[in-house]
This record gives C-alpha cells, structure tokens and sequence, in this order.
C-alpha cells in the first residue's frame, strides 16, 4: 500500500486526483487493521526533506471531516436513547479527543452501511482536496476540531481551498448517513444483529 500510494502521489495530475480520492476512502479500513501506519511514514519523510505533504496528510486529514458527517447525522438521526446516548459519548471522543475508534467500533461495525457512508465523502473530499492543490504543512495535529490547523503556512488560498473539500465530503457523507445509513427499525430500535 506504502509503495502504491507513494507512486500515486508522485505521479501528480489525475493519477493523484483518483489515488487521492481512494487513499481518503480507506483510510477508515486502514485504521481499523492499522495499515495507515505504513502509509504514514511516506507523509513523515516528505516532511522530513521538504516541510510539507501534498498527498498523504491531505487525504487523511479531509477523510476525518467525512468522518464527522457521518458521526453527526447518525447522533441525529438515531431515535433509540441507549444508542443516541452512546453515539454522543463516541461523538465528543472524536471530535474534541481526536479519538475516532469508539465511534468505528460501537456504531460502524454495529451499522455497517456507515462505512461505507463514510468511505463515499472520504473520496469526494480527498479527490477534491487533491485537484485543488492543498499542501499540508504541519504535522502531527489531534484527530479533532483542530485538524484543519495542518494546512496553515501555505496560505490563505491552501486553507481555503483545504475547507472547501472537507465541507464536501462531510456534506456528502452526512448526506448519505441521513438517507441511506439505516433502515427505519435500527433507527427507532437498533442494530438488528443484537436484538433477540
């Protein structure tokens, strides 16, 4: 994967619009098996000689805002109150912990349309975010609210342009959860799986 994403951004133009796009779209996956590591250390080096990352750390962090779009609508989009309950507990995790793998683990893998919701604005966001150019510039940011700080230094139009696509994939992802993200049982009554 290392190899593969290394090459696709390297390429520059659609090659690494479209490997943008699908690096931002697994990221989830990988995080989940903990092969983003590995992928990792190519933003870690470009950062190293350069100061900056135009591929890795772009694509995963507008991937979190997807993220978001699909942690919010499920907390409002649920009616059941355990679940409500527990989504919101997942919600502030994430969001102001930077800890995104209580939501993966208690609504993702108990809903699993949610991945998938997630992975659809995690690609718009990260294709986006790549065609527009967005340079990340600091590394090592939390997982929160305060993700979009990466992409200060470039300027305003980088940030700019950086905002733009993570409001798109959140739209998209918030969008596909609201719709699509659970049949109306699981939404009054839970995951089907764990009732008896």
């Amino acid at each position: 994967l290392a190899a593969i994403f290394g090459f696709l951004g390297a390429e520059g133009g659609i090659a690494a619009i479209i490997g943008g796009g699908l690096l931002a779209a697994i990221w989830l996956p990988m995080v989940i098996t903990g092969m983003h590591v590995a992928v990792i250390m190519i933003a870690i080096a470009n950062f190293m000689s350069t100061g900056s990352d135009s591929f890795i750390m772009v694509a995963a962090t507008v991937a979190l805002w997807a993220a978001y779009g699909v942690e919010i609508a499920t907390w409002l989009k649920l009616r059941n109150k355990e679940e409500k309950s527990l989504c919101a507990g997942y919600l502030v995790a994430q969001l102001i912990g930077g800890v995104g793998e209580p939501f993966i683990y208690g609504m993702d893998f108990r809903y699993p349309k949610l991945f998938l919701c997630s992975m659809a604005g995690s690609f718009v966001s990260g294709a986006i975010a790549l065609a527009l150019g967005v340079t990340a510039y600091v590394a090592g940011l939390p997982s929160n609210l305060l993700s979009m700080l990466t992409f200060v230094g470039g300027g305003t139009e980088n940030l700019l342009f950086a905002c733009i696509a993570a409001a798109v994939g959140f739209a998209v992802s918030f969008a596909a959860t609201w719709f699509f993200g659970f049949s109306k049982d699981e939404i009054e009554n839970g995951p089907v799986s764990e009732r008896d």
